[in-house]
């Protein structure tokens, strides 16, 4: 709980290219902080990118270095433009929370699951 607590007065976090920040991101987005991103050619730096997208939000998706850092810079100084950002993510995150067909997906991919192992048992 003191982590949400803390990222909830972060003014921004940066999505870096050698983590893996996807639970993170979820966490951070809950709170309304922008994450400013860079998608990439690994799949661990398409996570951000692809949550951003899913919230229709596009403003802290970069599209090159320079505009990484632009855009991290925007955020830290110009508290106008965060807070339009942050109440862009409060107002669409529930889209990444609440989102029946992913729930569905999951429960339909986990009953094939268990409908392949108790098969397999049987065999």
């Amino acid at each position: 709980m003191d982590f949400i607590n803390l990222i909830a007065v972060f003014n921004l976090m940066l999505d870096i290219s050698s983590f893996n920040g996807f639970n993170t991101s979820l966490e951070v987005f809950a709170a309304g902080t922008p994450v400013v991103t860079l998608p990439g050619e690994l799949q661990c730096t398409r996570h951000g990118p692809s949550l951003y997208l899913k919230m229709g939000i596009t403003d802290c998706i970069a599209k090159n270095t320079a505009e990484y850092i632009e855009i991290a810079l925007k955020l830290a100084n110009d508290p106008a433009f965060r807070g339009e950002v942050s109440s862009k993510i409060l107002v669409a995150n529930h889209l990444l929370f609440e989102d029946r067909n992913t729930i569905s997906a999951f429960a339909d991919f986990f009953e094939e699951c268990v409908k392949r192992h108790d098969l397999a048992k049987t065999c």
